[in-house]
């Protein structure tokens, strides 16, 4: 998938026969895939989607974002994605609950994870280059560990799984 498309097919893990279109905001569009779970507003609520690919068909007035990567990795290759239509097809089921149950149990767990600051981090902490969101977190984490849902709650907002993907991958040089 190439990085210009900026509008992606996502199938939500709920009850529903159809995939969704949704924008990727620009500090996302690096992280984006096919075979990575998203996580989407729908209605009232936020859930877990997969990423089908490119979005064929838009309609901007209507199109909400993505709020977050949840992987760093595919968990299935783009290649499966027409197994998984004919099978939603065959049988009339969901195309989000045929990928769901398709993957290993367990994958929701994403909110679990304990998050704790680095050597690399603290160094990073005394250089310039880190955005203010990069730095509040970082700032949290030095006193101590604590769960992405906290860190959460503590910043009040969000904190993207990608931006902390980010900070793990990134290497002391670059701050």
């Amino acid at each position: 998938m190439t990085v210009e498309k900026l509008h992606l097919e996502v199938a939500v893990a709920l009850p529903v026969y159809h995939t969704f279109t949704y924008s990727v905001p620009p500090f996302l569009i690096p992280f984006i895939e096919a075979g990575k779970r998203v996580l989407v507003p729908f209605g009232q609520r936020r859930i877990t989607g997969y990423i089908m690919g490119s979005a064929t068909e838009t309609e901007p007035a209507e199109i909400k974002h993505i709020l977050d990567v949840l992987d760093q990795e595919s968990l299935f290759p783009s290649s499966m994605i027409p197994f998984y239509q004919w099978i939603a097809d065959y049988y009339k089921h969901p195309i989000g609950d045929v990928i769901k149950n398709a993957l290993p149990g367990g994958l929701t767990l994403y909110d679990y994870a304990a998050l704790s600051i680095t050597a690399e981090g603290k160094t990073a902490l005394r250089g310039k280059i880190l955005t203010s969101l990069q730095r509040a977190v970082l700032q949290l984490l030095e006193s101590g560990p604590c769960r992405l849902k906290h860190l959460n709650d503590k910043l009040g907002r969000n904190v993207p799984g990608a931006l902390l993907q980010a900070l793990q991958r990134s290497p002391q040089k670059d701050h």
